[in-house]
């Protein structure tokens, strides 16, 4: 059996995500980081280092944010099978099952993008 403990895999390779996609103030922000003083190289290293960053605060982990909103949305459900929810966590559920959908489509795109990279496909 191989066992690949103890053995540093290195940084994952660095992609735009196609996910970034849907959020209408990248376009702006790319812009704002885009600096006409530097030479093409050192502006592609420059706005990468921008969006990792950018990435992190924007989607963050999108699995661990849909986790967590599962979470939620199962236990006002265990409380709605007995008959103990209140109007307000019916609107929280509703607006968590929406929050649900919307990471679910970033992540779907996140996936698919990834699957196109492991099976040398393309968009």
């Amino acid at each position: 059996m191989l066992s690949v403990e103890g053995m540093h895999l290195g940084l994952s390779p660095w992609r735009f995500e196609l996910m970034w996609l849907e959020d209408e103030g990248l376009p702006q922000l790319i812009k704002e980081w885009w600096d006409p003083s530097y030479i093409f190289c050192k502006k592609l290293q420059r706005l990468k280092d921008y969006l990792k960053q950018w990435n992190c605060d924007t989607f963050g982990r999108i699995d661990k944010k849909i986790e967590v909103i599962l979470g939620k949305i199962t236990a006002v459900d265990l409380k709605e099978e007995q008959n103990q929810i209140t109007l307000g966590e019916r609107c929280e559920r509703e607006n968590w099952r929406k929050e649900f959908t919307s990471l679910s489509k970033l992540e779907g795109i996140r996936e698919h993008q990834r699957a196109k990279d492991i099976w040398g496909g393309g968009w």
